[in-house]
């Protein structure tokens, strides 16, 4: 019975990391509260489903931990998660396959405990307290003593075969119940051991991100020779005699494959600069808030205010004209907020070079925007940082081989329960047995065994007495003979007639054998 709840128990709640169907969760944060706090253990098992409403737990990689929030929406093949006291949705959107389970049952501070039962001092006392119960009982000394004093009281002949109600005499069956209470022990101190050390250790890791920006601008000219179209692209130069404004858009985004919270700023500059070192810096765009990972702005860039500007430099301070000067259109970008749960402030404001003359407007050399180098140009890009802390697997080690921490825990649960079942199975199968010496001896050696109702003997016919069962049934099968069986009520007779000789067992005072009559 005990091997039987224990299966099914197995079936219910096995772990997955042994074969099971269940994966245990310890919460920690208040996303998910009032339902669930800090300590609680919850349980969550595969589905064949997944609906929205439901609380299901999934592996985020990137935190390195299970995340358990509840289903608020579907997009094509992902989820859209989000805690119950949380006020936005979870930045991660796993599919199905990501997916670890649903909630089956929740454990009020099963975490808490848990936590508690891996402390050393409770872990040894577990430990001692099992060990004295499976090996040291005091009731299996006193039916020890009182076996003793009985063995003295027994009939010659039966000690070999006869046993108490209730206890194991077998040795082989004592040495295997000894063997699984020692395989109990010990898997039950690998799991405690286990249970004392954290099944992670704090690792500090960068997490990772890139900002990028992406330029493009387009005008409006006369089509003709020069400009086909009519319109002036990304890369093209810009003759001042056939546009007098060029349109500028600056596209931004955080790259990073964490999950991130973040909003700031964006101002858009246009940076004057000669090469007598003169400089003047305009706002095109003022500061516009944003919020999350990714802004843009549209700005126009007035070529005939330019001209002007420079026409009014070069005659104040007596410059010769027709010099060229450098334009920088500058996104200047503030950003704030979170990054894998880490705080993070970074600025970033990269330029587009032109340079202008009397001529054309030209991004950077000049070159096309199919050039090598251009792409780099219209689509800049810069990497940076955040220092966090994650979580790695622990492990036991022993002479240079290990084992995960987790996996140890639950191993050495696991076990305990099967070598103790195993030994309860073996002892009560033993006990089952029968206690009577009949019975016994008829399990043993039924198949050879013939009831009679009466002895007739030949006084005349020498008899031997061996001193066990086992000795008979040897004579038995050498010669080919059956075990004639004759029972009496306070006494028991066994016989094996082998030509002429008479061999017999009696496990109880020898009966007078009743005598042919001379007919």
């Amino acid at each position: 019975m005990a091997v039987l709840l224990f299966a099914v128990a197995w079936l219910v709640a096995g772990p997955t990391g042994l074969g099971g169907a269940t994966t245990y969760v310890t919460t920690h944060g208040i996303s998910m509260e009032p339902r669930f706090r800090t300590g609680d253990l919850a349980l969550v098992r595969p589905a064949a489903e997944y609906r929205v409403g439901q609380v299901v737990a999934y592996r985020s990689t990137v935190l390195h931990s299970i995340v358990l929030h509840r289903i608020i929406a579907r997009e094509g093949d992902r989820y859209v998660f989000k805690g119950d006291n949380n006020d936005f949705v979870d930045p991660v959107h796993p599919r199905r396959a990501e997916l670890i389970g649903r909630l089956w049952m929740r454990v009020p501070r099963g975490g808490t405990a848990l936590d508690w039962l891996r402390t050393p001092t409770i872990a040894s006392l577990l430990c001692g307290g099992v060990a004295l119960l499976l090996l040291a009982p005091a009731r299996r000394r006193r039916r020890h003593r009182r076996g003793r004093g009985d063995a003295r009281s027994r009939p010659r002949g039966a000690s070999s075969v006869t046993r108490r109600p209730g206890t194991i005499s077998n040795p082989n069956v004592q040495m295997a119940v000894a063997g699984c209470a020692v395989v109990a022990v010990v898997c039950l101190g690998l799991g405690l051991l286990a249970w004392t050390r954290p099944a992670t250790n704090p690792v500090a890791e960068k997490i990772f991100y890139t900002h990028k920006i992406r330029f493009s601008y387009r005008a409006d000219a006369p089509a003709g020779a020069v400009y086909p179209s009519g319109i002036v692209r990304t890369g093209d130069p810009i003759f001042l005699r056939l546009v007098r404004q060029v349109r500028l858009k600056v596209a931004y985004r955080l790259v990073s494959a964490a999950p991130s919270r973040l909003s700031g700023t964006q101002e858009v500059l246009v940076r004057l600069t000669s090469l007598t070192g003169w400089s003047r810096t305009m706002q095109l765009q003022p500061p516009t808030p944003f919020t999350g990972a990714r802004s843009s702005a549209s700005v126009v860039l007035d070529l005939d205010r330019l001209q002007r500007l420079i026409h009014r430099v070069e005659t104040l301070i007596g410059a010769p004209s027709g010099a060229a000067f450098t334009v920088e259109v500058v996104p200047r970008l503030r950003l704030k907020g979170t990054l894998a749960g880490e705080k993070l402030a970074t600025t970033y404001d990269p330029a587009l070079t032109f340079q202008l003359d009397p001529l054309q407007l030209r991004s950077g050399t000049g070159t096309a925007a199919s050039a090598p180098g251009a792409a780099e140009r219209f689509a800049p890009s810069r990497g940076g940082s955040v220092a966090a802390i994650a979580r790695t697997p622990n492990r036991l080690s022993l002479r240079g081989h290990g084992l995960a921490v987790g996996t140890a825990r639950w191993s050495g649960v696991v076990g305990f329960m099967l070598a103790l079942g195993a030994a309860l199975l073996v002892a009560l199968r033993e006990r089952r047995r029968p206690t009577d010496l009949s019975s016994q001896i008829r399990a043993r050696y039924g198949h050879l065994i013939v009831p009679i109702a009466a002895i007739m003997h030949d006084p005349a016919q020498p008899v031997i007495d061996v001193t066990s069962i086992d000795a008979l049934a040897q004579v038995a099968e050498r010669s080919e003979r059956v075990i004639l069986h004759h029972h009496r009520i306070g006494a028991e007779s066994y016989l094996v007639d082998d030509d002429g000789t008479l061999y017999r067992y009696q496990p109880r005072p020898y009966l007078r054998l009743e005598t042919a009559a001379a007919a």
